[in-house]
């Protein structure tokens, strides 16, 4: 790597200098310039490591911003790692596992509130040596970008049925165990042979499903929610289903047959459909940090957050990637309207509205047979995440046998009685009492405690309610002190001192989760109106305490609505 007293990089037979021949410093201070009007929010997306010099200055002068780093070669890493002195703050994806480790990253750290503030930047050289790896850098951060919107404008819209979800999974808690669980349990085993399918309900499902029914047992069958009638209709019991949406139509799990099977769930799932099921709930999380992460972390246990694109299908991918099956086979995933339908023939609603056709992001795009097929921007968006997993996973066998809808590049394209026919050899496990082997999370005590903590905390919200209310008269004293442009400093200190004591007071209630579940469209507006602050450097002090003083009481107004529409949506859940 090394040639004399220069860095260089050998790539491709060519060999390339990552350094100022003249004077390295310059050439670093040269590139740090670049990054203007940085406050706390901003995050570092840095494409390459190269020279140590640039990484170390950068997390030495921005120590209390995140740096994420992408080095496509890992010999890099090796020759300018040792004796470099990193801030915790910086991660860096590189060898085998970079790529997930860079998206991981990502997907971790950018949020609402910071995607308009990335400096996405890269080491001199890089992009003319590694031009794929950097259009793959690009595409990971504008995909999660992408998930960032879609997440936002989802917890805004349906934020009433996410909120009744989230009611109902949270008091009924106790009756759940982690995924992790069944992780530790699974494995023990080894999977690398045997092959997981991932059942979705698009409209090719009906021409291949009765293929299933004789692997039972040889393959292991994960059922996302919409396509459970199709199954049961062919006689076909999935060894496990998975709801993670609180819109998904609870009809589909009326039956005591389908009721009964064990079931994947997160805080979303619809709690109609939740209230349902008889069999186990395996409990996954969401990206948020909600209560019931504490109350799992609070009992020695933890949840894990599958990474997803955006659909079941997606999650349903990760977890059974995660229990170690070396082959994961994808039927009825067609992300495309084929053939004049949303879903196979059992589905509800499975015809397209006439609306989808005046959508903006509607185009005809690739098939899985060579043809061109009618998609959207949502499938779009499922569809890339699968192709990434691809990239991500190269020693997991990724097969499309779904023998209809759009291409998803990466995958093995096979039908599904072939792809089926890889299990042929393999023993009969029987994973359903496998699953039901996997031990419980919550001990008998355990669970009185935890149902016990939840019924306090819904109690509490009345009591915070009233608190709130008494302490607006704050922000009333506040407005009165800085309607003079001279205030009295000592005035303004006491009321300001008990405004902000106040609201770090209500963040650390238990129930401030039940809160955050509504009104969440003031609450972006409140972000919003922040980060706009936080990047203007010019604001003088009054300013300051006066936007503080709005944001604050708007803060407090936003939590007394959520206070009321969390008893309203309460009734629905249990009294109706």
């Amino acid at each position: 790597m090394e040639n004399k007293d220069f860095f260089c990089i050998n790539y491709n037979g060519k060999e390339y200098c990552m350094q100022s021949r003249v004077d390295m410093d310059y050439a670093i201070s040269v590139w740090l310039q670049q990054f203007k009007d940085i406050d706390k929010k901003s995050v570092f997306i840095i494409f390459g490591f190269g020279h140590k010099g640039y990484i170390e200055r950068l997390s030495e002068q921005y120590k209390d911003n995140r740096i994420i780093v992408y080095e496509p070669d890992s010999d890099v890493i090796k020759s300018q790692y040792n004796d470099i002195a990193l801030f915790t703050n910086v991660t860096v994806a590189t060898g085998a596992d970079g790529k997930m480790q860079y998206l991981s990253a990502l997907e971790n750290t950018v949020d609402f509130l910071n995607k308009s503030f990335l400096q996405i930047a890269s080491i001199p050289n890089y992009v003319n040596i590694f031009k794929e790896e950097y259009v793959l850098f690009k595409n990971y951060i504008k995909m999660v970008i992408e998930q960032v919107l879609v997440s936002k404008n989802t917890v805004i819209n349906d934020e009433k049925i996410r909120g009744r979800a989230y009611i109902y999974n949270m008091m009924k808690i106790s009756e759940t165990t982690s995924f992790l669980e069944m992780y530790e349990e699974f494995k023990n085993c080894d999977f690398s042979n045997y092959s997981a399918v991932v059942v979705s309900a698009g409209p090719s499902l009906d021409k291949n499903v009765k293929e299933l029914k004789k692997y039972k047992g040889k393959v292991f069958i994960l059922c996302c929610d919409g396509a459970i009638r199709t199954l049961l209709e062919n006689d076909i019991v999935p060894d496990m289903t998975i709801c993670v949406d609180p819109g998904k139509n609870p009809e589909s799990f009326a039956t005591p047959e389908a009721a009964a099977i064990p079931m994947f769930i997160s805080p979303q799932t619809n709690y109609e459909l939740s209230r349902k099921i008889t069999g186990r709930k395996f409990m996954i999380k969401t990206r948020e940090r909600t209560l019931i992460d504490a109350i799992y972390e609070y009992y020695g246990k933890e949840l894990f957050a599958a990474p997803t694109g955006g659909s079941v299908a997606n999650t349903a991918f990760t977890l059974v990637r995660v229990l170690g099956f070396g082959k994961i086979v994808l039927i009825g995933q067609d992300l495309a309207f084929s053939e004049g339908k949303l879903h196979s023939d059992a589905y509800a609603e499975d015809t397209i509205k006439e609306e989808v056709f005046a959508k903006p992001d509607i185009e005809y795009v690739e098939g899985i047979n060579g043809d061109k097929v009618l998609s959207d921007g949502l499938f779009k968006l499922y569809r890339e995440w699968f192709e990434k997993q691809c990239e991500l996973y190269p020693d997991t066998v990724i097969i499309d046998a779904s023998e209809g809808g759009a291409l998803i590049k990466g995958t093995k394209i096979m039908t599904l009685k072939e792809a089926l026919s890889m299990s042929d050899q393999n023993e009969t496990i029987d994973f359903e009492e496998m699953v039901a082997s996997v031990p419980y999370s919550f001990a008998d005590e355990q669970k009185k405690q935890v149902d016990e903590f939840l019924d306090s905390v819904v109690k509490s919200v009345s009591k915070i309610c009233d608190e709130i209310k008494r302490e607006l008269n704050n922000y009333d004293d506040l407005d009165r002190i800085i309607r003079n442009n001279v205030p009295n400093q000592k005035e303004l200190k006491k009321v300001l001192e008990k405004v902000m004591a106040y609201l770090t007071k209500l963040e650390n209630y238990p129930a401030n989760t039940l809160f955050n579940m509504f009104e969440n469209k003031q609450d972006y507006e409140i972000m919003e109106e922040l980060a706009g602050r936080e990047s203007n450097s010019n604001n003088d002090m009054l300013k300051e305490v006066r936007l503080l003083a709005k944001t604050g009481r708007a803060t407090l107004e936003r939590y007394l609505a959520s206070g009321k529409t969390f008893k309203e949506q309460w009734d629905i859940v249990w009294n109706s």
